[in-house]
C-alpha cells in the first residue's frame, strides 16, 4: 500500500486573529520554518494545533496552505480566535471556631480568599498570578510568574513570592506555654 504524499516548499508562516497574543509566541509551538519541506500528512500539523490549543490561549486554531508565489510553495497560515486569559484559579470563604488566648471561645472568624492569574501576559504567554488570604488578625498573599519561553530559549522560569501574617499552631504572637 504505497501512499502517496503531497509535499511542498515553505514560503512563508502567516498567523490570523491573534490580537493580543504575538505571533512569535504562536510560531513558538510550531515546528516548520520557512524553507521547510512540508508534508500534508505530517502528523506535527494536528500536533501543532493541539499544542496550541492546550495553551488555553485560544478558543480555535485551524491551519490552512494558500498558494506560494511559484510552483510548488505554499504559505501555512495559521488562523487562531483568541479567550480571555484571565482566570481564577481559587475562591474560598467560610467560617472558623478561635480561642483566645486563654483558652475561652470567642465568636466564630469569617475568613476569605481569591487566586487570579493572568496566563497571557501583555501577550508574551508569560503567568502573572496572585493570591490573597485574610481573616481576622490574619493574611496571605502570594505572588507567582511563569515564563515558558525564558528570554526566547528553550528554557522556562517560575517564581513564587510568598508573606504569611497568621496564627498558626506555634503562632506569631500572644503564643500559651508552661
Amino acid at each position: 500500500d504505497a501512499r502517496l504524499s503531497v509535499r511542498y516548499t515553505l514560503e512563508a508562516i502567516e498567523v490570523r486573529g491573534n490580537r493580543r497574543t504575538r505571533s512569535r509566541v504562536v510560531l513558538r509551538y510550531v515546528p516548520f520554518e520557512v524553507g521547510d519541506i512540508l508534508d500534508v500528512d505530517d502528523p506535527r500539523v494536528e500536533l501543532s494545533r493541539y499544542r496550541l490549543l492546550g495553551t488555553g490561549f485560544f478558543r480555535d486554531v485551524q491551519f490552512s496552505l494558500r498558494k506560494g508565489s511559484r510552483r510548488g510553495q505554499v504559505v501555512l497560515v495559521i488562523d487562531v480566535v483568541e479567550r480571555n486569559t484571565v482566570i481564577i484559579n481559587d475562591l474560598w470563604m467560610g467560617l472558623s471556631a478561635d480561642a483566645d488566648t486563654r483558652g475561652n471561645a470567642r465568636p466564630l472568624t469569617a475568613y476569605g480568599g481569591l487566586d487570579v492569574a493572568e496566563t497571557n501576559l501583555a501577550g508574551t504567554g508569560i503567568t502573572l498570578g496572585t493570591a490573597a488570604g485574610i481573616a481576622r488578625d490574619q493574611l496571605a498573599l502570594r505572588v507567582r510568574f511563569l515564563d515558558p519561553a525564558f528570554l526566547g530559549g528553550r528554557w522556562m522560569a517560575s517564581g513564587t513570592l510568598l508573606f504569611n501574617d497568621a496564627r498558626d499552631f506555634f503562632g506569631n504572637a500572644n503564643v500559651l506555654w508552661d
